[in-house]
């Protein structure tokens, strides 16, 4: 089974470096569903929301 990804046309090139391939018969992005998807894939799935970033992340970037 495959995970979709909907990846822009700028940023097929990052796809690929991360590992997602090409499905050319629906000309989309994916990865193999036997896998995890990749962190830095994660963004490209349908319904994915960036977490918020907790206490300590925004202690070390010296946020309010």
């Amino acid at each position: 089974m495959k995970t979709y990804l909907n990846v822009p046309y700028a940023e097929k090139d990052f796809a690929k470096r991360n590992g997602a391939k090409w499905d050319n018969a629906v000309k989309k992005w994916h990865v193999s569903g036997s896998e995890p998807v990749p962190y830095m894939l994660r963004r490209f799935m349908a319904g994915y929301q960036v977490p918020k970033a907790n206490a300590q992340y925004q202690f070390m970037r010296g946020m309010p």
